[in-house]
C-alpha cells in the first residue's frame, strides 16, 4: 500500500491533480469548460459557440455571465484573444509600473468598440501562436481558440489563409498585404580618418618613400659631379648665378613638388640629372593613377557590398545559416513548397521512365528542362539542418551573435518591426508570398459583417493610416540610427577626415619653420653686421697707425701696394657674404 502523505514531487499535481493526504485519497482536479452551442435554422446567421465558463472540482461551477441559460445572441460581451507581437499588441507599463497592452490592435479595438458599442474581454492566447493544423486535424493557437469557442474573434496580425478558412471565417483586410522577408545583421563597415592611407599597404607606402629619399640624393650627388650642373657652371660663370642650383633642400623640394599638379619647377641642366628626374617622373604618374583608382574602389566598393541580396542568394551559397521560426507560417511555407516539388519530380519520374511511352510521347516529355526545379528542397533541407529557432527573440539574438551570420526568414511585420528598433538589423530583399492580415472571427459568426462594416468605415475616416503612423513612424520604441558609410550618399568625414588633419598638421610645421626662419635671419644679420663692424675698426686702426708712423715720410710703392691688397681683401669678403646670401635665397 502506497502512502499518499509521503508524496513531495509537485510535478504529481500537474498531470493528476490535488493529494490529499489524511485521507490518503488520490483524485484528479481537472477544469472543465462550459459551452453553449446554439443553432439558429431559421435565421441566416448559423451556429454560434459561445464559452460560458468553467467547472472544477474545487471551485464549482464561474461563469462569465452570470448564467447558464442567457441568451447569446442578446449578450453584447465579447471574448477576444490576441497575442504578444509588437508593435500590433505589445506590453506598457504606467508610471506607477503596472503593465498594460497597447499597439495597433489594442487601437483597432477600441474604435471597434466605440463604433459598434460592444464589451469585450480581451485575453492572450496560452501558446502564444497564431495557429497551425497537426497531421490529426486539430488546431493550436488563436485559430484554435476560435475553432474550439473560446474566442468569438482574434485580433492579431493574421494572415489570411486557404487553409484557415475552412474552419474559421475572415473579415475584410484591415492592413496591407505582407509578405515573408529576410532579416540579417548589418555589414560592418570600419570607419577612419586616415582611410586613404589604407588604400596602400604599409610596405609599399616604405617602399615609396625609400624611391623619393634615394631619387632626391641622386639628384644631389649628378649635380655635385656633372660639371655641366648649375652649381660647378657658377663656379665659372658667375653670370649663372640666377639659375637654379640643386641643393640638397632644393633636390627633396623638386622630387615632391613633381608628383604633385603644380610640377617640380625648373629641371636640372645636366643630362644625368634630367634622366634621373625624367624616371622620377614616369614612376610618380604610375603611383599616382594606381593610388587613384584604388582609393575610388576603396571608398566605394565597401559601401556597395551586400553579399546576401535576395532568397536566390542564400539558396546558392553554403557559409550562412538560415532558418524561420519552428511552428511559423514561414517554416510551413518552405515545408510545403519543397513537398510540392517533390511531388512534382515522382510525377516526371513515373512519366520519363515509363516503358509503355513511344517515342513520340517521350520525345514531348523532352521539352521539360532536367532536373525538375528542386530550389524550395535545398532551401529545406539547410534550414532543417541548421535548426530552426524557437521563437522570434532567440532568432534574432542568432542574427546578432553568429560569427558566420545567420538570416533569419520570417513574417515581414516582424522583421520590419525588429529593423525598426535596432539599427544593427537590416531586411534584405523583397517580401515574397504576400497575404493581407485580417481578424478572425469562428465560422457562421454573425458578429463578422458588423466588424467588416466598421472595419470599412474606420479606413474611409483614415483611422488606419493613423494607426499605421502612430505605431510606425512616431514609435516611441523606434531607435534613432545614424546614417551608415554604407547608407550615405556620399563619403563621409569619418573615411575623409584624416586629409583635413594632413592640412592642419602642415600649417603647424609651417607655422614652427617660420619663427626658425626669422629668428636664424636675425641671427645670421647680427652676426654679419658684428663681423662687418670689426672688420671696419680693425681697417681703421691699421690706417691711423700707419699714417701716425709714416706721416713725415713720403709713401713708397711698397706702402700703397699693401694698402690696396688690404682693400681687395676686405671687398672680396664683402663679396663672399653677399654670395652666400644669394645662395641661402635658392
Amino acid at each position: 500500500m502506497i502512502n499518499l502523505s509521503t508524496i513531495d514531487n509537485p510535478n504529481y499535481g500537474k498531470y493528476i491533480g490535488g493529494i490529499d493526504g489524511k485521507e490518503n485519497i488520490l483524485y484528479q482536479n481537472v477544469k472543465v469548460r462550459i459551452y453553449k452551442i446554439v443553432r439558429r435554422l431559421d435565421l441566416a446567421e448559423g451556429n454560434m459557440i459561445k464559452y460560458l465558463g468553467n467547472w472544477s472540482l474545487t471551485q464549482n461551477i464561474s461563469t462569465f455571465y452570470g448564467s447558464l441559460t442567457v441568451d447569446v445572441y442578446l449578450l453584447k460581451t465579447y471574448r477576444v484573444v490576441t497575442i504578444i507581437q509588437p508593435p500590433f499588441t505589445q506590453w506598457g507599463k504606467h508610471e506607477s509600473g503596472d503593465l498594460f497592452l497597447e499597439g495597433y490592435c489594442i487601437d483597432l479595438l477600441s474604435f471597434i468598440q466605440n463604433d459598434l458599442k460592444i464589451n469585450v474581454e480581451l485575453y492572450l492566447d496560452e501558446e502564444g501562436r497564431f495557429g497551425s493544423i497537426d497531421e490529426n486535424g486539430v488546431w493550436n493557437g488563436v485559430v484554435g481558440d476560435l475553432v474550439i469557442g473560446n474566442a468569438d474573434f482574434a485580433i492579431s496580425p493574421l494572415s489570411v489563409m486557404a487553409e484557415r478558412e475552412t474552419d474559421i471565417d475572415y473579415t475584410v483586410p484591415y492592413y496591407d498585404l505582407v509578405g515573408t522577408a529576410i532579416l540579417m545583421k548589418k555589414t560592418v563597415v570600419d570607419n577612419s580618418l586616415f582611410k586613404f592611407l589604407q588604400v596602400l599597404e604599409w610596405p609599399v607606402w616604405l617602399a615609396i618613400l625609400c624611391a623619393y629619399v634615394l631619387t632626391s640624393l641622386l639628384l644631389w650627388l649628378f649635380d655635385r659631379i656633372s660639371p655641366y650642373s648649375y652649381t660647378n657652371m657658377i663656379k665659372k660663370n658667375n653670370e649663372m648665378l640666377v639659375r637654379r642650383q640643386f641643393s640638397m633642400k632644393e633636390c627633396f623640394w623638386f622630387c615632391m613638388t613633381s608628383l604633385t599638379p603644380q610640377g617640380g619647377g625648373e629641371v636640372p641642366l645636366n643630362i644625368s640629372g634630367r634622366f634621373i628626374s625624367a624616371t622620377w617622373w614616369v614612376f610618380g604618374f604610375i603611383i599616382i593613377a594606381t593610388y587613384t583608382a584604388n582609393l575610388a574602389a576603396f571608398l566605394t566598393v565597401s559601401r556597395l557590398e551586400q553579399p546576401i541580396s535576395s532568397l536566390d542568394d542564400l539558396a546558392n551559397q553554403y557559409k550562412i545559416e538560415y532558418a524561420p521560426i519552428k511552428g511559423g507560417s514561414s517554416e510551413l511555407y518552405f515545408r510545403r513548397m519543397a513537398a510540392i516539388e517533390q511531388k512534382f519530380y515522382n510525377i516526371w519520374k513515373e512519366m520519363s521512365l515509363n516503358e509503355s511511352l513511344n517515342t513520340m510521347d517521350r520525345a514531348r516529355l523532352a521539352v521539360w528542362d532536367y532536373p525538375v526545379s528542386d530550389k524550395f528542397s535545398n532551401l529545406w533541407k539547410i534550414m532543417q539542418e541548421s535548426k530552426l529557432p524557437e521563437n522570434t527573440e532567440k532568432a534574432i539574438e542568432r542574427v546578432l551573435t553568429s560569427e558566420n551570420g545567420f538570416a533569419f526568414i520570417g513574417d515581414a511585420m516582424e522583421i520590419r518591426y525588429a529593423v525598426l528598433t535596432n539599427c544593427d538589423l537590416q531586411q534584405i530583399g523583397q517580401e515574397f508570398s504576400r497575404k493581407p492580415y485580417a481578424l478572425g472571427v469562428q465560422a457562421n459568426h454573425p458578429l463578422k459583417d458588423k466588424l467588416s462594416t466598421s472595419i470599412l468605415r474606420l479606413l474611409n475616416q483614415r483611422k488606419l493610416e493613423f494607426l499605421k503612423e502612430k505605431w510606425w513612424v512616431q514609435n516611441p520604441q523606434k531607435a534613432q540610427c545614424t546614417t551608415s558609410d554604407g547608407d550615405a550618399n556620399g563619403i563621409t568625414i569619418e573615411n575623409i577626415g584624416g586629409v583635413f588633419i594632413v592640412i592642419f598638421v602642415g600649417i603647424v610645421l609651417s607655422i614652427i619653420m617660420l619663427i626658425i626662419e626669422f629668428y636664424y635671419h636675425h641671427h645670421k644679420q647680427a652676426t654679419i653686421k658684428r663681423v662687418n663692424t670689426t672688420q671696419s675698426q680693425g681697417a681703421m686702426q691699421i690706417s691711423h697707425s700707419d699714417y701716425s708712423t709714416t706721416s713725415n715720410i713720403p709713401n713708397s710703392p711698397v706702402t700703397e701696394e699693401v694698402e690696396v691688397m688690404q682693400l681687395e681683401t676686405l671687398t672680396l669678403r664683402r663679396n663672399t657674404i653677399q654670395v652666400i646670401e644669394e645662395v641661402t635665397k635658392f
